[in-house]
């Protein structure tokens, strides 16, 4: 039996309904929000950090990752914004986040115990929404 494909896609928008506000309506993923990194050096070399997308801040021991990731999650906790972190070895320190400006009353900490654990926590918090900054 042939279905027409406004039925299919009134179907589908129906299964959707209150999860997914336009299922069909497009959404260009190369716009992407730039917010500050905290850092204005490194703003005018990068224009900040992408918001909605993973971004990877590498380098050797020592080489200032730790502190821009800091300045990153102190900008957004300070402009009210909710933001997570995915500790997946179980080394932040509140303490020293909390010296560098982060409000800890907007960050969502979550401790790993194992790689699987990580990859879990990530995607939820990715799906939930919801989060300014959120960092693995």
């Amino acid at each position: 039996m042939a279905v027409s494909l406004a039925t299919l896609r009134s179907n589908v928008e129906l299964a959707l309904a209150g999860r997914v506000a336009a299922p069909f309506t497009y959404r260009d993923r190369n716009i992407l929000e730039i917010v500050s990194t905290g850092i204005p050096a490194v703003d005018s070399l990068a224009a900040g950090l992408p918001r909605g997308a993973l971004t990877e801040i590498f380098g050797p021991a020592c080489s200032g990752r730790t502190s821009l990731l800091f300045a990153a999650l102190a900008s957004r906790t300070a402009h009210a914004e909710a933001c997570a972190l995915i500790d997946g070895c179980d080394t932040f320190d509140p303490h020293s986040a909390e010296a560098a400006g982060v409000e800890l009353k907007q960050l969502l900490w979550v401790r790993c115990q194992n790689i699987d654990q990580t990859l879990r926590a990530t995607d939820l918090l990715l799906q939930s929404g919801g989060f300014g900054f959120i960092a693995i």
